[in-house]
């Protein structure tokens, strides 16, 4: 390796052969890293799928469901300002749909409330 001059032959023969060991090690390096890249996105699937359930099992308890329905309904009344502060129809007019669309729960409730519309 430390000069130009071509191998004698023992080292020619002895070169092909770590050359040939090398090649097959790193054969074996590429398969191992294809494994590890295999089950590296199969553990990012597992995580996503786990982190999807948490996420959906926080928002079972998150605080707002535990607020009563007559008190949604007032709050949802609040959010309707009166035309005297300067507000426009047609916000206003948007407002109660909004509101609806956001789960059944809140639909049902909005429905519930004749002033909303």
């Amino acid at each position: 390796l430390n000069s130009n001059e071509p191998p004698k032959d023992s080292e020619d023969v002895f070169i092909r052969s770590v050359v040939l060991d090398a090649e097959a090690s790193l054969a074996d390096l590429d398969a191992e890293i294809s494994k590890i890249e295999g089950r590296r996105k199969q553990l990012e699937e597992e995580r996503a799928s786990l982190s999807n359930y948490i996420a959906r099992h926080r928002a079972i308890l998150s605080p707002i469901r535990y607020i009563p329905p007559e008190l949604l309904g007032q709050i949802f009344s609040l959010t309707l300002p009166s035309i005297a502060e300067g507000w426009d129809r047609e916000y206003m007019a948007d407002s109660p749909w909004v509101l609806s669309h956001t789960c059944s729960r809140w639909r049902a409730i909005s429905l519930s409330l004749p002033q909303l519309w």
